[in-house]
C-alpha cells in the first residue's frame, strides 16, 4: 500500500489554531494571495481576517494552501533520541521524515522504521522510499539529499559513502548494513560507512492533504476537526503541535507543484552576451511548498516542461537589491512569460516590465493546451533601455496550479 499518510500518525487540523499574531498568507484556488491572520478552521472552510480588518470565510474547495510569510524557511532539527542514526528519509510522492531509525521490519528488512521524536514513529516499505540521507550534519544541510535527487541514473540504487565513492545496483535489504547487489556480485556496506542512499523507486504524485513542519518535515496527513486550540496529533495517545510549528498547509498537496522543484530542462542565453551566469535555485528542502527563490543574473530564458495537468502560473518577480536596499539606478528590464507548445508554437501570456521605480511584480496567468504533453513554460528576461547591466531578478513563490 502506498504511504499517502503516514502509518500510525494522525495529524489533524483543529476547529481553531491559536495564531493570533501570526500572519499567513492565503492561496486559492487561482493561485492568488492575500495576507491574513487565521481565525479558526470549521469544517466549511478556513476562517480569517483580511489585511483591512474584514472577517472573511474560504471554503475548502477553493483553498490550495495557507502559509508562513514569504521569506519564512524551516530550520532543519533533529528530534533527540538515545540511540539510532541520524536520518531524512525521502518518500516517492515527496514527504520527508527527520528522526533516528530503529530496526529494520518485515521479512528480508523490506521496511526500514523511523523515531520521529514528538510525532511518533512511522514504518517505511522500501519500495516507497526515495532517498535516505544519514548523519546529523548531512540532514541538517540538505546538501546530500539534492544531489542524490539529481543524479544523473535514477534506474539503479545508488548508495554514496562517507568518503565520497558511490555504489550503483540494487538495494537488497538495510538495516545495521547495506546489502546490495552489484554487476560485480554482491556486497555488504556497514551502516556508519554509508551517507546517503538513492531508490530507483519511481516517483508518483503527491495527494491528500500535507504540511511543512519547521523542523523541514512534510507530512501527508488525515483531518480531523474537534474543537481546541493547536494542531493535533493522535499516536496513539492525543498529542498537540502547536500552530507555530506549522509552515505551510495544502488540502490537496497533488493541486500545487513549486516551480523551483522542477528541473531546468534549458538554459538560452541572450544573444547579444558572450557569456551568461547559469540561474541560481534556492533551499527546495526548506521552503514551505517547495517554493523556493529562482535568481536570474541576467538577460536569458529558461525553459521548463509542464505536466499535462499544469493549468496555471503564479510567481512575484523583484530586482535584486544593491546595498542599501534599492535596486541599481540602471536596472530596468521587461519579464516575459511563453508556453512553446507541442508544436512548436510559441504563446505569450504576459509581459512586465521591473524598474528601479518599480521593482517587484506578481504575475499569473492561465496556461494554454492544458491536458496536452510537450508543452513548455518559458520565462524570458529581456534587458531594457539601458542594457543588462544591474538587470538581475529573483523569482519568488513559484507555483504552478493543476488541474
Amino acid at each position: 500500500m502506498m504511504l499517502r499518510r503516514i502509518p500510525s500518525i494522525l495529524l489533524g487540523l483543529l476547529a481553531s489554531i491559536a495564531c493570533a499574531q501570526q500572519p499567513r498568507v492565503l492561496l486559492d484556488r487561482d493561485l492568488g494571495s492575500t495576507s491574513v491572520e487565521i481565525l479558526e478552521l470549521t469544517p466549511q472552510g478556513v476562517v480569517f481576517e483580511d489585511d483591512i480588518g474584514r472577517r472573511r470565510t474560504i471554503g475548502w474547495d477553493r483553498l490550495a494552501a495557507f502559509g508562513a510569510r514569504p521569506g519564512t524557511t524551516a530550520r532543519p532539527a533533529i528530534p533527540p533520541g538515545a540511540s539510532g542514526a541520524v536520518a531524512l528519509i525521502e518518500t516517492i510522492d515527496g514527504q520527508r521524515l527527520i528522526g533516528r531509525l530503529l530496526a529494520s521490519q518485515g521479512e528480508g528488512g523490506e521496511a526500514l522504521a523511523i523515531d520521529l521524536g514528538g510525532l511518533g514513529t512511522a514504518s517505511v516499505p522500501l519500495d516507497e522510499i526515495s532517498a535516505i540521507v544519514l548523519g546529523a550534519g548531512r540532514v541538517l544541510s540538505g546538501q546530500l539529499a539534492r544531489e542524490i535527487g539529481s543524479r544523473a541514473n535514477p534506474e539503479d540504487d545508488f548508495v554514496a559513502l562517507t568518503n565520497g565513492d558511490g555504489v550503483s545496483g540494487f538495494v537488497l535489504a538495510m538495516g545495521e548494513s547495506i546489502e546490495i547487489e552489484t554487476e560485480a556480485g554482491d556486497r555488504t556496506i556497514p551502516l556508519s560507512r554509508v551517507a546517503g542512499i538513492g531508490l530507483a523507486n519511481a516517483r508518483v504524485s503527491p495527494e491528500g492533504p500535507r504540511v511543512w513542519l519547521d523542523d523541514g518535515s512534510v507530512l501527508s496527513i488525515v483531518p480531523w476537526l474537534p474543537a481546541g486550540g493547536s494542531l493535533g496529533l493522535e499516536q496513539p495517545e492525543p498529542m498537540s503541535l502547536t500552530a507555530d510549528r506549522v509552515l505551510a498547509y495544502a488540502p490537496d498537496a497533488g493541486a500545487l507543484d513549486a516551480l523551483a522543484a522542477r528541473p531546468i530542462a534549458r538554459v538560452l542565453p541572450d544573444p547579444t552576451r558572450r557569456w551568461t551566469e547559469m540561474p541560481a535555485v534556492g533551499d527546495v528542502l526548506a521552503t514551505p511548498l517547495g517554493a523556493a527563490d529562482i535568481s536570474l543574473p541576467g538577460p536569458m530564458a529558461v525553459d521548463w516542461r509542464l505536466q499535462p495537468e499544469d493549468a496555471r502560473l503564479a510567481v512575484t518577480a523583484s530586482l535584486v537589491r544593491m546595498l542599501g536596499g534599492s535596486p541599481g539606478p540602471w536596472a530596468d528590464c521587461v519579464l516575459r512569460v511563453e508556453v512553446v507548445l507541442s508544436t512548436g508554437s510559441v504563446e505569450t501570456l504576459s509581459s512586465t516590465r521591473l524598474t528601479a521605480g518599480t521593482p517587484d511584480a506578481t504575475v499569473s496567468v492561465e496556461l494554454p493546451g492544458v491536458g496536452a504533453g510537450g508543452r513548455l513554460l518559458r520565462l524570458v528576461l529581456d534587458a531594457g533601455e539601458f542594457g543588462p547591466v544591474q538587470d538581475a531578478v529573483v523569482l519568488r513563490g513559484g507555483l504552478l496550479g493543476r488541474d
